[in-house]
């Protein structure tokens, strides 16, 4: 609950208990010096509340008659000029979300629509420097604000603790916040994913990661040749055979198989199943946030299982080497010797 809905609250049950005293008042018509200690203490209470809402109103009504002004005076505040024009391009973004909402202040901004801003600036495919540097110009603008005038609140502070904004871009994530030494469930889990996507384009592409290993980066520049793909995956050329879940997965989402995933780049897939996995961590449907390259860890376990053959399965990953597949495997868990 913001400052403004906790004052609106306070209000309301400020004005009742007003309504309450007067009504007794009106019954007994008691003078002014004839009210108990404690009707006076209300009183004063309520007033109090009420001329601070008075003035919490005037000062967003004052702010937001001026929202361009404090704007345009927090971007000339920065030195450099390349800061300046990036702010205006995050200021710019995030104009653009809130009117496409309806809100036309977007002082009125609330900590609901900024995590929806950052979603939406993901599934437009931004880069996570801009997106992070979008966040920054706008917290801080909204921090200048808030110092001056207390009834603007900043609907970013926090925002880190989500989870939504996303990592540096050369920040190492974790292996351990995904199942990899429990296959079961991690199954379970991929084939909820894929289940409920909505989007025929994602679903598909969700198949090709998970029963053939391919990377996001892949995609965009795939063709399908009756069982077999060719694409470009990380500057190199690369092709192989598809798995039956996969051409059957092509074939009921009725996509061509020239270029059929031409408009969808690394940041894109990964910020729409990004979206898609925390609707369901959020309901409880699955245990973990899994990012694209999950899936591919889910394959390489899978694959792996089958019959221990590394040589195979660096082939299918399209490692360049034995000894990389043996790092890979080792960073999901799997212990080499005993399975030697």
């Amino acid at each position: 609950m913001n400052g403004l809905q906790a004052t609106k609250q306070n209000q309301i049950a400020g004005q009742n208990q007003l309504e309450a005293i007067e009504r007794q008042i009106a019954e007994k018509a008691p003078a002014l010096h004839e009210l108990t200690k404690e009707q006076l203490e209300q009183i004063a209470h309520i007033v109090l509340i009420n001329s601070y809402a008075d003035t919490m109103k005037k000062d967003i009504e004052t702010i937001a008659a001026d929202y361009q002004g404090e704007k345009q005076t927090f971007i000339d505040q920065r030195k450099s000029e390349h800061t300046k024009k990036g702010y205006q391009y995050a200021f710019i973004s995030f104009e653009t979300y809130l009117a496409k909402r309806g809100i036309d202040n977007p002082l009125k901004c609330t900590p609901e629509l900024a995590d929806g801003f950052i979603l939406d600036m993901k599934s437009q495919g931004k880069a996570a420097a801009t997106i992070r540097r979008n966040i920054a110009a706008i917290s801080s603008f909204f921090r200048m604000i808030n110092r001056y005038h207390p009834a603007i609140r900043n609907p970013f502070i926090g925002i880190a603790g989500t989870g939504l904004l996303p990592k540096k871009e050369n920040a190492k994530r974790i292996e351990s916040e995904i199942p990899t030494g429990n296959l079961k469930t991690f199954r379970k889990d991929i084939q909820t994913i894929i289940k409920n996507e909505t989007c025929n384009e994602l679903k598909v592409m969700l198949c090709f990661m998970a029963f053939r290993g391919l990377r996001a980066g892949a995609f965009q520049n795939m063709n399908i040749d009756g069982n077999r793909f060719y694409t470009t995956s990380k500057g190199k050329r690369i092709g192989g055979e598809l798995p039956e879940v996969c051409i059957k997965a092509l074939k009921e989402a009725g996509l061509k198989k020239t270029a059929p995933f031409a408009e969808w780049n690394t940041a894109k897939i990964s910020a729409k199943l990004e979206y898609h996995v925390l609707k369901l961590y959020r309901a409880g449907k699955i245990g973990y946030r899994y990012s694209p390259h999950d899936l591919r860890h889910f394959y390489a376990l899978t694959e792996y299982t089958k019959n221990k053959d590394i040589y195979k399965l660096k082939e299918l990953l399209n490692h360049s080497s034995i000894a990389i597949t043996e790092i890979y495997l080792q960073g999901l868990g799997v212990d080499l010797k005993k399975t030697a």
